[in-house]
């Protein structure tokens, strides 16, 4: 049960089956208006217009190419099929990972590695040698284009030498 379980925390939702979804519910709400439309005597011509315009209208407001999942009251999505659980999963998944400052080149089990903070620093230090050398590259073409020479800042008198008036 474990496994099935963490199989679907991991699973990624299957885009093409979630735009079916919409696209079939923005369907079945067209088949119920042409149904109540025929019932109370309207001509075809006029049920094709409306329902051609209501289907465009659907799809404009509820962005069938958008995925949607329904939330309750307080918030929680309300998810009934697997892939919208997924997806549901991998959204709160991205806001923790956010909330908690997780980067996207996290690995799991990655702290478990004896080598990891070594990697880290010797990364941090080929990305700040790349950055002095992109500031000197700028700093010598700037000497071409002369610059005004940087304003010497006056130093702030302290609170101590201050007085109130008695």
């Amino acid at each position: 049960e474990l496994k099935k379980l963490d199989e679907q925390l991991i699973k990624q939702p299957n885009k093409e089956i979630l735009d079916h979804e919409r696209k079939r519910k923005v369907e079945l709400k067209c088949m119920e208006m042409q149904v109540l439309m025929e019932e109370q005597g309207y001509s075809a011509e006029d049920i094709e217009k409306k329902v051609t315009m209501f289907r465009e209208m659907l799809v404009n407001k509820e962005g069938v190419s958008e995925p949607v999942v329904e939330k309750d009251a307080s918030g929680r999505p309300i998810a009934k099929e697997s892939h919208q659980i997924a997806q549901a999963t991998a959204e709160k998944n991205a806001r923790l990972k956010e909330a908690f400052g997780i980067g996207d080149s996290y690995v799991d089990g990655s702290s478990f590695d004896p080598n990891r903070k070594a990697k880290e620093e010797q990364a941090k230090a080929v990305a700040m040698a790349q950055k002095k050398y992109a500031i000197v590259r700028e700093s010598s073409s700037s000497e071409r284009s002369p610059s005004p020479p940087p304003k010497k800042k006056k130093k702030k008198s302290s609170r101590d030498d201050s007085r109130s008036p008695e």
